[in-house]
């Protein structure tokens, strides 16, 4: 049987702070999430334990999406305008992610495993 490596799972870097520690990876209660940013070869593909899948997500797009300062430079220059904000960030491939920062998302996927 021929099988083929997409690339390693590790278990999901903390980022302390985003407010992301080990006891946020390692608390056994949640299912488990896989996730990885799809434009990269052979990416790392990342576990969490989260209590939910948006949980998950934020945690990953904390740790695993770059910052776009061009985007954030742009946003900036919007002041308080959050729809025009979001809509600058969508446009982008961006999101406004939980962490405050605008972050290139557009490739990160993820995947809850079966219970």
């Amino acid at each position: 049987m021929k099988t083929q490596q997409f690339g390693d799972i590790r278990k999901m870097r903390n980022d302390e702070g985003a407010g992301f520690g080990p006891s946020y990876i390692s608390d056994p209660k949640g299912p488990g999430f896989l996730f990885w940013v799809e434009d990269c070869f052979q990416p790392t593909v990342w576990f969490v334990r989260a209590e939910s899948f948006e949980e998950a997500h934020e945690h990953a797009e904390a740790v695993l999406c770059e910052i776009d300062h061009e985007v954030e430079a742009e946003a900036s220059r919007l002041g308080n305008d959050w729809d025009a904000i979001e809509d600058l960030s969508y446009r982008n491939g961006c999101t406004y992610a939980a962490d405050g920062r605008i972050r290139y998302s557009e490739t990160l996927r993820g995947v809850e495993l079966g219970r």
